[in-house]
């Protein structure tokens, strides 16, 4: 094939052509967002809030590498927050020089970050482009749409360093670079090395995608080279001595910054959260998805494995097929030559993009948990490190980029091909129809998110109504110095994986405002990975003053203040709630601040000695009840009603470090007839009322019945589950 490529008088004018256009495009997509994106919260989720309080605290009050605004007294370590650490830092270090903080502004910071990073994104697609000798023109308009189909703009609404679509091109970039520099070899590792290394520093997946690429490439490109010997050994083996390096140096930092003890070694998730065939060849949109369904029936598919790649894409990948489908005919059926139909194919004459091509698609079945998901589960938690990245879906999103870089190649051979064999009108004619069909695609993607931030201007009020939080305080008598934290309620713990808890998305809301605009830490937390003791003693703190609280030995006097947001209470709750005093009757969404001193947590009292009769025999290992086979039914439990009541059934379940969660236990209870008269299946991991003991969690289930004699039968539904203290307890007078 002849040479494309072209020489430039200023190699540097397309990419500034190609900043002004990225950016008139985001400023044309988004209007004021765009103009003004500090007046709007992108994500108001648990999740997207939580991803601005985390960098906004850090920056205003936090040093280092913990985080000490949630998990209170304990802390987490600032990479478990999704807190961005590269940009907390960056904007640490200009307070430090400039005396003046960025936190006022980081809100507006962070959401220009993601809006442009489609300018880095689009540089690196056409250097991508130039270097598998695309011409200059064409690999200006190709990048575009490219880069605003982007899947990552999904990411928008709640995960901001996954937002950030540049990541990925400039890692690919690092390793066209490496293989092909002829002089500044060294140079070119280093850059490889820190490309990876920075990019966990914005979020780890972008690591993992990153390193897996890098191995992938090298694992294809040995084999590859057996082949058609293209490819130089010492420079892949350097390649894969960047991801060495760059992983043990990010595996050295977390050594040394992090010592925490009990993270969960098999999270939930590794087989929830795939991708699927539907991902990658259909929109996750409407109306492009409302005109597929109108023709073909779709299941559902998961959200974290989106990397749809354009209607242009899945044209082009029918042609490779049919193209792959017809050499294998020719060369293996017809001219029986197995070892050229078994060769790994190199359909555009680019050896090092036949190589990235094959390398997405190996990760493409990775994120689709194949072959992962054919072995034992106890194979796949001796995975190591890797099984910490549960969300396989997301990481289909290197192969988006590598097939649209071949998707633009190929469109590029059939416009170049149609031209030299005299119907130049028709290639002309065939490739304004692919741009356009993608380009709409892209305007599409973009309308779908905007539509979803327009309604959120609420960048303002966030910082507005944390400072008025401090000024309602202060308003009472007290200055926020006097306490030592804040203990939301309805409370929320999300973090370890043995237990879950979010009823009330006001309580997370303003309780991150207040601890932003006070620069107090709250006591509980939403984060990923929390070790199991900062969890466990930090939710330990509403339970009943009958059972120890460890957490209250690393703090001191002062008291708490309780944020009460609108919604149902536990029991426990409510007993926190009688035992402070009111501090703001009325904030926000009917919120209300109250004073609880700490000593008020364990205040034993003659209500609480009979209310909590069963607490008070604590759980045994030794004379506890293990079930060897799953469904197995516990020893029956009796009750007696002599008059309508409510009957609760309380017991002990211990925690399963091998298993994320506990096993969900089905309770029936039947009348002295033999009928069921209720049925219900208790699962601790999603706890309404929080009371530990130790490594055991209190399991308590009431149920309004008549009077008459009652069978209770528990039935755990895994094998291995360990439950203590079974009791049933007519509740007629101890409420």
């Amino acid at each position: 094939m002849p040479a494309v490529y072209s020489h430039l008088r200023h190699p540097l004018l397309p990419y500034l052509l190609l900043a002004l256009a990225a950016t008139a495009l985001t400023l044309w997509a988004w209007g004021d967002i765009a103009l003004h994106p500090g007046e709007w919260l992108f994500g108001v989720s648990p999740d997207g809030i939580k991803n601005y309080y985390g960098p906004l605290y850090q920056v205003e009050y936090g040093s280092g590498f913990t985080f000490e605004g949630m998990w209170y007294p304990y802390g987490e370590h600032l990479l478990y927050l999704d807190a961005m650490p590269l940009v907390v830092w960056v904007a640490q270090g200009i307070a430090w020089l400039t005396g003046a903080s960025l936190s006022p502004r980081l809100v507006g910071i962070i959401n220009a970050m993601m809006l442009y990073a489609v300018v880095p994104g689009v540089w690196a697609l056409y250097a991508l482009l130039r270097r598998y000798r695309l011409p200059v023109w064409y690999s200006a308009v190709a990048v575009l749409p490219i880069a605003f189909l982007s899947p990552q703009y999904a990411r928008l609404t709640a995960h901001y360093g996954l937002a950030l679509l540049c990541v990925f091109p400039l890692q690919w970039l690092c390793l066209e670079w490496l293989l092909t520099t002829r002089r500044r070899v060294a140079l070119a590792f280093v850059v490889a090395v820190t490309s990876l290394w920075l990019s966990a520093f914005l979020h780890a997946y972008l690591l993992v995608m990153g390193a897996m690429f890098y191995i992938g490439y090298v694992g294809v490109g040995l084999i590859y080279r057996h082949f058609y010997g293209s490819l130089s050994a010492q420079r892949l083996w350097a390649v894969a001595g960047a991801v060495v390096v760059a992983l043990g140096a990010f595996g050295g930092f977390m050594a040394l910054t992090d010592d925490a003890e009990g993270r969960h070694e098999a999270p939930y998730g590794f087989y929830a959260y795939e991708a699927q065939l539907e991902n990658i060849v259909l929109p996750p949109y409407s109306p492009t998805l409302d005109v597929w369904k109108a023709f073909v029936r779709i299941k559902d598919f998961d959200g974290e494995g989106q990397g749809y790649i354009g209607l242009v894409g899945v044209v082009v990948a029918l042609l490779l097929l049919v193209r792959m489908g017809r050499a294998f005919y020719t060369h293996y059926l017809q001219k029986q030559q197995p070892e050229r139909a078994l060769r790994p194919g190199q359909p555009f004459g680019r050896h090092r993009l036949n190589v990235a091509l094959l390398t997405g698609l190996l990760i493409v079945l990775y994120s689709m948990g194949i072959p992962l998901q054919w072995l034992p589960e106890s194979w796949v938690s001796k995975l190591g490190p890797l099984v910490q990245f549960r969300a396989l879906g997301r990481l289909i999103w290197p192969f988006y980029y590598i097939f649209g870089v071949v998707t633009a190649y190929y469109a590029y051979l059939w416009h170049r091909s149609l031209r030299l064999r005299g119907a130049t009108a028709t290639a002309w004619l065939l490739l304004v129809i692919v741009m356009a069909t993608w380009s709409v695609e892209a305007a599409v993607n973009q309308r779908k998110k905007y539509l979803d931030i327009l309604p959120h201007r609420e960048g303002a009020s966030f910082y507005r109504e944390s400072a008025e939080y401090v000024e309602k305080v202060a308003a009472a008598g007290y200055d926020v110095t006097d306490f030592q934290a804040i203990l939301p309620l309805p409370y929320y713990t999300l973090g370890a994986e043995e237990f879950y808890l979010l009823r009330n998305y006001a309580a997370l809301r303003h309780s991150t405002m207040l601890s932003y605009g006070s620069g107090l830490p709250i006591t509980t937390g939403y984060s990923s990975r929390t070790p199991w003791l900062t969890a466990r003693e930090t939710a330990q703190l509403l339970a009943p003053p009958l059972l120890p609280k460890a957490a209250l030995d690393h703090m001191d006097d002062r008291p708490l203040l309780l944020l009460v947001a609108e919604g149902d209470l536990t029991e426990y709750e409510s007993n926190l709630i009688a035992r402070a005093d009111t501090l703001v009757a009325s904030l926000q969404d009917f919120v209300k601040v109250y004073r609880l001193p700490i000593a008020a947590l364990q205040a034993v009292d003659s209500t609480t000695l009979r209310r909590y009769t069963w607490m008070q025999a604590t759980p045994e290992r030794a004379t506890a009840y293990t079930t060897t086979a799953a469904h197995e039914t516990l020893p029956p439990l009796t009750a007696e009603l002599a008059m309508p009541d409510t009957l609760a059934v309380h017991f002990w379940q211990l925690t399963q470090f091998e298993r994320a969660g506990y096993s969900p236990t089905h309770i029936s209870i039947t009348d002295a007839d033999g009928s069921t008269v209720h049925r219900a299946t208790l699962d601790p991991t999603y706890p309404t009322h929080l009371a530990f003991y130790q490594d055991w969690i209190a399991v308590t289930h009431r149920v309004p019945l008549p009077a008459g004699q009652y069978t209770i039968s528990l039935k755990p539904v895994h094998a291995g589950a360990v439950i203590s203290r079974a009791v049933v307890e007519v509740r007629g007078g101890l409420e």
